[in-house]
């Protein structure tokens, strides 16, 4: 499993805790075709900006 794939897990869980705990939000997982970089976004619904990103670089 990738990188890709393990944020994908990571996403899953971040909407199924919160989803426990009453709270509905949307994660997921992006590539920035600028940077190449992974991107994990967290926002909850009707929000303009994302709650976070998570950036996470190419290895050199």
């Amino acid at each position: 499993m990738g990188v890709e794939g393990c944020l994908g897990v990571i996403a899953k869980s971040i909407t199924t805790n919160a989803a426990f705990l009453g709270e509905k939000v949307f994660a997921c997982v992006a590539r920035n075709a600028d940077t190449g970089e992974h991107e994990l976004y967290v926002t909850k619904p009707y929000l303009e900006n994302g709650m976070f990103v998570v950036h996470f670089g190419k290895s050199s």
